[in-house]
């Protein structure tokens, strides 16, 4: 059953379809929550990292784990909050 602004996404086997917003370009360009999202990715994998490159970039524990954290919850919040710019779909 064909959704309002969604276009249906046929994954292969036995795998349930996706229905996807039509302007999900629009978002991935615009959307702060995906930017938030990328950001803590991005921290999640420097965690390990860190403790090997100590000796040359020293980022204190007391630092990351707040700011992993943070970065987060700004990605859950944004994601509810409208943006300019973007529609429905």
């Amino acid at each position: 059953m064909a959704k309002k602004n969604t276009v249906l996404l046929k994954t292969p086997g036995n795998l349930p379809d996706i229905w996807i917003i039509s302007n999900w370009r629009d978002v991935l360009k615009r959307a702060w929550s995906i930017r938030w999202i990328i950001a803590v990715t991005l921290l999640g994998a420097a965690g390990p990292v860190l403790p090997l490159i100590d000796e040359v970039v020293y980022v204190p524990r007391w630092l990351y784990i707040p700011a992993v954290f943070l970065t987060g919850a700004a990605a859950l919040v944004s994601r509810f909050i409208p943006q300019k710019g973007i529609t429905d779909g």
